[in-house]
């Protein structure tokens, strides 16, 4: 897996009579946890993301979207997305721009880290491949004001983490660290 578009991109499709025009379709961001969200809320439950904190103590950054997906709101609630690989935060996705701070080609691939983000514009380039130097300079230069807000939301973002870890972290086979994880936690 990766996290370029086509490693991270789903459909969804939603049937609900009365309520989900049929045949609509929408292109604004989600992900599974707008899903959960949102479902607890058509199904009566509008306060799932804090019952969840409360009781569980764990964090659902999921948005309700239920007035996108009814057409009573013109664009999704979500503007943003972190993804990952496993543990590893790999891209963000920002309105349309994305951002990949570590790279992997394909599943078995080791993931790279970028000491520069490359950029792209998914509506634009939605196969992510206007990479070459001169444009992807150009184009870096040309954005680079949404450095404060992607700072801003990668903040919050791990003030959550903070207060409520991860309940499971990803695993993988990676052994490149294996001595220095042993020397660090120990000799148990």
């Amino acid at each position: 897996m990766t996290t370029y578009e086509g490693g991270v991109r789903v459909i969804s499709m939603l049937r609900w009579p009365g309520q989900i025009p049929a045949g609509q379709i929408l292109n604004g961001i989600q992900c599974h946890q707008d899903m959960f969200t949102g479902l607890a809320v058509a199904a009566g439950v509008t306060d799932v993301n804090e019952k969840v904190k409360r009781e569980k103590k764990q964090y659902i950054d999921g948005v309700d979207n239920v007035d996108y997906w009814t057409g009573k709101a013109k664009s999704s609630r979500r503007n943003h997305i972190f993804h990952y690989n496993e543990s590893k935060l790999t891209a963000m996705r920002m309105g349309p721009w994305k951002w990949h701070f570590s790279l992997t080609e394909d599943y078995y691939g080791n993931i790279s880290g970028r000491s520069k983000p490359l950029v792209f514009n998914i509506r634009m380039d939605p196969f992510e491949s206007y990479d070459s130097t001169d444009s992807y300079g150009h184009l870096l230069q040309k954005i680079s004001w949404q450095t404060g807000p992607l700072g801003e939301l990668m903040q919050e973002h791990l003030k959550t983490l903070t207060e409520f870890p991860p309940v499971q972290g990803g695993k993988s086979f990676d052994m490149s660290n294996v001595v220095e994880q042993f020397m660090s936690h120990g000799h148990d």
